[in-house]
């Protein structure tokens, strides 16, 4: 058997991460859970994009009021 270098990798490997109590966790998943993960972060990112949105749109009407 022929040896690689760099030596080849048996992947793709799915790994999440996450904050938890300013530390970061994570884990490897399956090739369905990373499925099902990938909408979940597609919808976290819409999220913040929306609530970054949304902070702005206040911050601008709280300087608009006081000027």
């Amino acid at each position: 058997m022929p040896h690689h270098d760099p030596p080849r990798l048996h992947g793709p490997y799915w790994h999440w991460t996450r904050k938890i109590a300013n530390k970061t966790v994570g884990r490897y998943l399956t090739h369905d859970q990373a499925h099902d993960a990938q909408r979940w972060i597609d919808n976290d990112r819409r999220i913040r994009e929306l609530l970054a949105r949304l902070e702005q749109i206040g911050i601008q009407r709280l300087e608009t009021d006081h000027t």
